[in-house]
Order: C-alpha cells, then structure tokens, then sequence
C-alpha cells in the first residue's frame, strides 16, 4: 500500500514558467542557465518565496550525476529529491558514510 507522500508528484517551475522538466537546465536572461525549483512542498507551502526553502544535495550512487537535488521546505522541514529517488538508490554522505 502507498502513502500518500509515494503519491506526491512535485510540480516545477523557472522563472515563472511552471510545469517544466525538472532533469534539465534551462536557459534564462543574459545566457545564464537555472535549474527548475519545486513550486510547493507535499503539504502545500510555497517553494518560491524568499527564504522558504534550503536547496541541497544528497549523494547516491544510483542517481545521475551521482546525487539528487534536495529542496527542504523552511517551514514544515518536507524534503523534495530531484531526480526521486528509486529502489536501486543508496544514499551516502559526501564521504561514503551510509546515511539514515
């Protein structure tokens, strides 16, 4: 049986443009490249607001790139990885020390 949080699939956004490929970079202004953010977190906060999210990275050696993308909502500590993490995942600390 899933949980609700299996069930949750993040929406994303660039520079106002929603609904976009969060596996990508996107071009912006200037010749500058952004990586798509999550617009809310699984219990509804806004994700684009100053300061309402800490955006980090998680070692994995299943993921691409080796890592995921996290993006923990400041008000209700929710963490979003990009790309999800699947069944083969492994997270790691930067120093190969398992995590929790």
């Amino acid at each position: 049986m899933s949980s609700d949080a299996d069930e949750f699939l993040p929406r994303y956004m660039v520079r106002g443009v929603g609904e976009v490929d969060p596996g990508k970079l996107w071009q912006i202004t200037g010749g500058r490249w952004a990586e798509a953010r999550p617009i809310e977190c699984r219990n509804g906060h806004n994700l684009l607001a100053d300061r309402s999210v800490i955006v980090g990275s998680q070692a994995c050696a299943a993921a691409p790139n080796r890592s995921h993308r996290t993006h923990a909502c400041a008000e209700c500590g929710d963490v979003i990885y990009t790309p999800p993490p699947g069944p083969d995942c492994h997270h790691t600390a930067f120093d190969s020390r398992p995590t929790r």
